[in-house]
């Protein structure tokens, strides 16, 4: 654990609001966000992305390691995208069924 950030002062800006004797802290986007800061992959990283789940739509946890290296990512974003990915081919397969 990263004890100096921790102790340091916050890089963002944040707002406290005490409800039912819990703390909720709300983060305030960049100012060089205007609505929403998404990351997103370019081109290459979904090409190479696709291409993965192709072989296989339920990566291990080494072989998402790989990608997220291979396409200068973290394994949990890797993770998350595979996720998605599912989702809306099961949606896509959803709505064929419903006619």
């Amino acid at each position: 654990m990263d004890i100096e950030r921790l102790l340091s002062p916050p890089t963002t800006q944040t707002t406290l609001y005490r409800t039912s004797n819990r703390n909720v802290f709300f983060f305030k986007p960049p100012a060089n966000c205007k609505t929403d800061c998404r990351r997103v992959f370019d081109e290459e990283q979904q090409s190479q992305l696709l291409l993965e789940y192709e072989k296989d739509a339920y990566p291990s946890l080494d072989r998402r390691t790989r990608i997220a290296e291979n396409i200068n990512t973290t394994p949990r974003r890797v993770n998350v995208w595979f996720q998605n990915r599912r989702q809306r081919k099961e949606e896509k397969r959803d709505k064929l069924f419903l006619f």
